[in-house]
C-alpha cells in the first residue's frame, strides 16, 4: 500500500483501478490535492461513472483513499468485485498484479490483527482468484514477486511466502493433475496464522529466545491448525502446509522431526519460500539480505534443509524475474 506521510493515521491508500464503473459503494473515496491534503473524490451511495473513472487518467491520480473506519465496508466491496476486476480486459496484467497484491495485503493485515472465520474465507476467496491469474498468465508471478515487501510484519511475510510458494508450486506442480492449486496457495498464505497466538514479546523479540520462549514459538504450527479447524476453514492441503512448514529435509525441523520424502511436497515448497522471505525481510536483529545473497546462503549454509530439486527450481524461478 502506498501510504503518504501522515495520511495513514486516518486514510488507507488503494489502487485507483479497483473501483468498477457503474457500481455503488457504501464508503466515500478521496484523492490527494497538489498541497498533499485529501479531498472528497466520489461520495458513498453514488454510481461510479465512466466520466468519474476517467479523471484518474486525465488528472494522473496515482492512488485513491478510504477512511480507516471503512475497512470493513471496503473488504466487502473487494469480495464482491475482485473476480470482475481480474477478468476486466481493460486492466493490463501488471496493473492486475498490483491490485491483487494490494488486496491480499489489505486482507492479510486485517486477518493478522483480528482473525476469524469470515476474514479467513475472504482471504481464501481472494487467493483463489490470484491463483487463477498466476496459472493462466506466465508474467503474473514475475509482477507479483517484484511487488513483495521486506517490511517486518506478519501480514507482509504471509503475502510474500504465498507469492513465492505459488510461483514455485506452478513450476513443480503446474503440469500435474489432481492438485487443488487454490487450496495449496491458501496453505502458503496461511502458514503462519498460528503466530497470532504467540505473545508479542516473544514473536517480535529483538534477539535470541530463551529455551522456554523457543518452546512456545515452536507451537505455532499446531496452534494455527487448531485455529483454522475452529473456523471450519481447514482443508487437507492447508492442514498439511500449516503443520509441516517447519519440517526440514534433514529431519532437524519441528514439530514432528520428519525428513526427506516423509515431508509432503506442498510443505517442502512452503519451507523454501518461508526461509527465503525470512532472509530477505527486515528483522529487528538484522538487515535484509539481497535475493542473490539469500539464495547463496540457502545453497551454501542451509543446503541440507531443503529438497535439492525443489531448491534448484526455486533458483530458476528467480532467474525469470
Amino acid at each position: 500500500m502506498n501510504d503518504s506521510s501522515g495520511l495513514e493515521k486516518f486514510y488507507i491508500s488503494v489502487h485507483p483501478q479497483i473501483f468498477r464503473i457503474d457500481t455503488v459503494r457504501t464508503f466515500d473515496l478521496y484523492a490527494k490535492n497538489a498541497d498533499g491534503k485529501v479531498s472528497l473524490f466520489h461520495s458513498a451511495g453514488d454510481i461510479y461513472s465512466a466520466d468519474q473513472h476517467g479523471r484518474i487518467f486525465s488528472d494522473n491520480i496515482p492512488a485513491l483513499y478510504i477512511r480507516n473506519g471503512d475497512k470493513g465496508r471496503y473488504t466487502r466491496y473487494l469480495e464482491e468485485n475482485f473476480p470482475f476486476i481480474m477478468d476486466d480486459p481493460l486492466i493490463n496484467e501488471q496493473d492486475k498484479a498490483e491490485i491483487a497484491h494490494e488486496i491480499l495485503t489489505f486482507i492479510a493485515m486485517t486477518l493478522f490483527s483480528t482473525p476469524g472465520a469470515e476474514i479467513v474465507t475472504a482471504f481464501k476467496n481472494a487467493i483463489k482468484h490470484v491463483t487463477d491469474m498466476v496459472l493462466f498468465n506466465d508474467d503474473s508471478v514475475k509482477y507479483l514477486i517484484q511487488l513483495t515487501s521486506n517490511g517486518f510484519h506478519e501480514y507482509n511475510h504471509a503475502v510474500n511466502v504465498g507469492i513465492f510458494g505459488l510461483g514455485l508450486a506452478k513450476e513443480i506442480l503446474g503440469e500435474e493433475e489432481g492438485h487443488d492449486m487454490a487450496e495449496i496457495a491458501s496453505g502458503f498464505f496461511l502458514h503462519d496464522i498460528g503466530k497470532y497466538t504467540i505473545p508479542r514479546h516473544i514473536s517480535r523479540r529483538n534477539g535470541p529466545l530463551s529455551p522456554e520462549e523457543w518452546n512456545i514459538m515452536r507451537k505455532h504450527p499446531e496452534q494455527g491448525h487448531r485455529m483454522l479447524q475452529a473456523f471450519n476453514t481447514l482443508t487437507d492441503e492447508v492442514s498439511t502446509i500449516v503443520l509441516q512448514h517447519h519440517e526440514r529435509h534433514d529431519g532437524k525441523g519441528y514439530p514432528l522431526g520428519i525428513k526427506g520424502n516423509k515431508i509432503h511436497t506442498y510443505a517442502k515448497i512452503c519451507t523454501i519460500a518461508d526461509v527465503f522471505d525470512a532472509l530477505t525481510s527486515q528483522r529487528p536483529y538484522r538487515t535484509p539480505k539481497s535475493s542473490f545473497h539469500a539464495l547463496a546462503i540457502m545453497q551454501n549454509e542451509m543446503k541440507s534443509e531443503f529438497d535439492p530439486d525443489f531448491f534448484a527450481r526455486f533458483v530458476r524461478l528467480f532467474s525469470k524475474v
